[in-house]
């Protein structure tokens, strides 16, 4: 994503090269999601995090071309912006080397993932999780030691 928007390299050239893919039937990354179909509220958190991130500073660029084509893509194809689309921004603005951004991302996820399989494992069936939570909310976060497992101190 980042070579995409150093690529694109200011914010007025957004929609110039957005019909310039389109025509040429290429998919961008970071557009789109299988369960938020108007707007993956991940990504405007994200962007709001971004947002702080760059608060103060002068190079706004990748931020500003990064909105333009969030903008431009949700109005020509109404996709809309992902979570790692975001990611990929924030960790732009903390010097993150563009080459491991898939790893890092990816990393993200393991817990995740394995918690599926698990699931998954148990019942022999595929888990497409769509539901929202309803349990209770602002529980304490037990300190490391009191943890099943945790080592004693």
């Amino acid at each position: 994503m980042l070579p995409l928007i150093r690529e694109i390299g200011r914010p007025e050239a957004v929609p110039a090269y957005v019909e310039r893919t389109l025509t040429q039937k290429r998919r961008l990354p970071g557009f789109g999601h299988r369960v938020y179909r108007e707007r993956d509220p991940r990504a405007s958190l994200q962007a709001a995090v971004v947002q702080r991130l760059i608060s103060g500073t002068t190079e706004t660029t990748v931020f500003e071309i990064a909105r333009r084509l969030e903008a431009e893509m949700f109005a020509r194809k109404r996709l809309p912006a992902n979570v790692d689309y975001y990611a990929a921004v924030a960790l732009n603005y903390l010097a993150f080397p563009s080459n491991l951004l898939t790893s890092f991302i990816a990393s993200t996820r393991v817990a995740g993932w394995t918690a599926h399989i698990l699931e998954q494992a148990t019942d022999n069936r595929l888990i497409r999780p769509r539901a929202l939570y309803r349990g209770p909310r602002r529980l304490p976060y037990p300190p490391p030691t009191t943890l099943p497992g945790a080592p004693s101190p």
